[in-house]
């Protein structure tokens, strides 16, 4: 199993470019492998263009993409989803019931209401302007305490 996050992975917040992505499957492809990529901060980008999903590009049901809300809708709600292949999300569910693991009630009716009532790629829009000013202002504060030029590149 090869377990990545491809998108702003902490702490230095690096991006796995196209090309890598594309040779992150073929490894998988070549070995067997299956491929978990965890995007909890996929959807906060605030600068660049996002790069396809490694679930995306995956031509052999390898691939489990995870993605949480607790980054767009509130701190610390630890719920989320999977997307993969009929056969992995099936063995994923067995897994789950093993583990004994049960996300709130409450938790997971809140947000399933707020995803009823709002459009969450409207609420993601205010989030990524915020967090490109705190960039800035942690960038800015960075700045003056070590004057050597700081740069932030886009992948």
């Amino acid at each position: 199993m090869i377990y990545t996050v491809p998108d702003f992975q902490n702490p230095a917040g690096v991006t796995l470019s196209f090309a890598r992505r594309k040779q992150l499957i073929a490894l998988a492809n070549c070995h067997g492998l299956i491929v978990l990529e965890d995007t909890p901060f996929r959807h906060i980008r605030f600068s660049g263009q996002n790069l396809p999903t490694l679930q995306s590009l995956d031509t052999e049901g390898r691939v489990i993409h995870l993605g949480s809300f607790s980054t767009v809708l509130v701190p610390g709600l630890r719920i989320g989803w999977a997307v993969a292949a009929p056969a992995l999300l099936s063995r994923l569910g067995l897994l789950r019931v093993a583990a004994g693991t049960q996300t709130s009630t409450l938790q997971r009716a809140a947000a399933s209401l707020f995803l009823d009532h709002h459009d969450l790629t409207a609420h993601i829009a205010p989030l990524q302007t915020a967090y490109a000013r705190k960039q800035e202002a942690i960038l800015d504060a960075i700045r003056q305490h070590f004057p050597q030029k700081i740069t932030v590149t886009d992948p």
